[in-house]
């Protein structure tokens, strides 16, 4: 996705719309010679696979989503909730200009470093150098301030004047498949009025193998990276 990795880091906040997100997945399947695809999503990536979904319907074969609401969803029970609100302060952070880059990239990113290590459940999984790898696509230019403009783009003061609005979601057609943490599972209810197919709701920590058996892998075939 672009602003993260070796991808483009474009220094608009508008480049990172999600209209644009979905038009950069949309053109990558096509250039790849395919019509369709199985579209797999965590947090933002799920957010935009919700986003491919809705606005080009005709490309998704089947729908993996992690850890991420549908957009309908997110606005109508993300911040009701008051446990929710205070674990997503960092949202509202990351709408500020500058100051999120200069405090995360503090000595050597040392904040986001102790985000990794509290945060991480298995420690066996995710090593100090996978931790390295993420710090120095941190350290290249813009390459904090891309993934925080997902937030300034998308979550921003248009987004939350309309959270009252009723917007019409066109409901999905695909077979889809939700895995979350367990703690997060509320933020899934309600998710069954805006997908008119086969959905499957799980909370487990055996992503891989709930994937696997969603598309129908046969017993001893791998699946490999995921959720990268």
């Amino acid at each position: 996705m672009r602003g993260y990795g070796e991808t483009e880091r474009p220094t608009e906040i508008n480049e990172y719309r999600i209209e644009k997100l979905v038009t950069d997945i949309v053109e990558l399947i096509h250039s790849l010679g395919h019509k369709k695809a199985t579209i797999v999503g965590h947090d933002w990536g799920g957010a935009i696979a919700w986003s491919i979904a809705i606005m080009a319907p005709g490309i998704v074969e089947k729908l993996i989503i992690m850890d991420a609401p549908h957009p309908a969803v997110f606005q109508r029970n993300a911040f009701r909730n008051y446990e929710q609100m205070q674990k997503s302060w960092y949202i509202f952070f990351f709408l500020l200009q500058n100051v999120p880059e200069s405090m995360l990239s503090r000595n050597n990113f040392e904040l986001l470093k102790y985000v990794f290590e509290i945060s991480i459940k298995r420690k066996k999984k995710f090593t100090q150098r996978d931790i390295e790898v993420y710090i120095s696509s941190w350290s290249k230019e813009g390459g904090i301030t891309g993934g925080i403009n997902y937030y300034r783009s998308n979550l921003n003061a248009e987004f939350w004047g309309s959270l009252d609005q009723s917007i019409p979601f066109p409901k999905i057609k695909s077979p889809t498949l939700q895995i979350w943490g367990e703690e997060y599972l509320f933020l899934a209810e309600g998710t069954d009025e805006f997908v008119d197919a086969p959905l499957s709701l799980k909370a487990s920590e055996e992503v891989n193998q709930i994937i696997a058996e969603f598309l129908d892998y046969k017993r001893g075939s791998q699946v490999k990276n995921l959720c990268a």
